[in-house]
This record gives C-alpha cells, structure tokens and sequence, in this order.
C-alpha cells in the first residue's frame, strides 16, 4: 500500500489537531500515532491504512489519547 500523500493527510490533521490539544499530545506524536498499528481497528492496522473512513480514525483519536493508565 502506497503512503498517502500531504493532499490526503491535511484535513484529517486538521481535524486531530484539536483533539490532539484537549489530550496534550504533541503534534511529533499524533504523526507517530497515525504510522503505528493499533488494536482500537479491528484488523489491527495502522489509521493512516483507514483514510477511507477518516470519522472513524477521529473518533478513536478521541478515545485513544483521552485513556488515563
């Protein structure tokens, strides 16, 4: 799978960069967040491989980064 292009990415960043200031997240590591899988999909890729459904990748931001270990 080829990796997206800045055109792709812009607006999804746009919309986790609130997101990413309500939980305190620094920008390096919402980009590191997006290129790392994560068990929040069900086939456990990373959120860059699910830009066809960017609501879904802003939601689990939403609930990733807001979990308090």
């Amino acid at each position: 799978m080829a990796e997206p292009t800045n055109e792709e990415l812009r607006p999804l960043i746009e919309r986790l960069a609130p997101i990413a200031e309500k939980h305190g997240w620094p920008k390096r590591d919402v980009i590191h967040w997006l290129r790392s899988p994560t068990t929040y999909f069900a086939d456990e890729r990373r959120p860059i491989d699910h830009l066809d459904d960017t609501d879904e990748i802003v939601r689990i931001a939403d609930e990733a980064w807001g979990v308090i270990w």
